[in-house]
């Protein structure tokens, strides 16, 4: 689980550096467009320098995502007993994988049945009990007859609760699950419906309908979307 967590972790850093890398490709092109009509006279300057800042802000966000990117990657190699600076190539992607079919019921079943955590539990209540027969020849109320008892009784409640945190657990990771994958669907449309708000603003600057600052805001909007729909991919997964 934690190797998936780490691998996956990394897997996003990685889709986070290539979106900065498109933005920083949206700006270096708005930039120029820009460049192009202060020439013809349709801007102004301040136009112009507008759109260079942003395209200097786009550059310095690719550098915070590449410099995230390589971290993680030291600390993946650490993780997985690899030298720190070992190149490690990730074959897989992140995609949508498909919501589980096995029911909320089918899944507690399993876990009551498989969990270490009861066997555990059971275990334990097993050893206590073994050792307060080691003290029936005590006085009842002797203080390594009490304390006998009360490891025993604190094993029978742990036994007996055992199953509900385990249901509790299971319960709660199945909401999380669901609750990611709705928001991977919003996050998809999210993303489709601000690519579009973008190209739409930059259709209106370009005919004179629109301020850079609305296309820039517009772009703005894409690039987050981005982010969030792949932070939200992972976390569906990993769920």
């Amino acid at each position: 689980s934690d190797t998936l967590d780490n691998y996956y972790t990394l897997k996003e850093l990685e889709n986070q550096v290539q979106i900065a890398k498109d933005n920083l490709a949206l700006k270096e092109k708005l930039l120029s467009n820009t460049q192009l009509k202060y020439k013809l006279g349709t801007v102004s300057k301040s136009d112009v320098l507008q759109a260079e800042t942003s395209m200097l802000e786009a550059k310095d966000g690719l550098t915070a995502a590449q410099n995230g990117l390589d971290t993680m990657k030291m600390g993946f190699n650490q993780f997985m007993g690899y030298s720190l600076m070992q190149s490690v190539t990730l074959t897989d992607s992140i995609t949508e994988i498909p919501l589980s079919s096995k029911t909320l019921e089918a899944s507690i079943k399993d876990a009551l049945a498989n969990r270490n955590e009861i066997s555990s539990a059971k275990f334990g209540l097993q050893v206590s009990t073994m050792n307060l027969e080691n003290y029936k020849a005590y006085p009842t109320n002797s203080s390594k007859y009490i304390a006998a008892k009360i490891s025993m009784l604190m094993a029978q409640t742990n036994y007996d609760n055992t199953p509900k945190t385990v249901e509790s657990d299971v319960r709660t990771k199945y909401m999380t699950m669901q609750a990611k994958y709705s928001a991977v669907q919003t996050g998809k449309k999210a993303v489709e419906n601000a690519k579009e708000s973008a190209r739409l603003a930059q259709l209106q600057y370009d005919a004179g309908m629109a301020t850079l600052s609305d296309v820039e805001g517009a772009q703005l909007g894409y690039y987050n979307e981005q982010l969030d729909y792949s932070k939200a991919l992972l976390e569906y997964n990993l769920a």
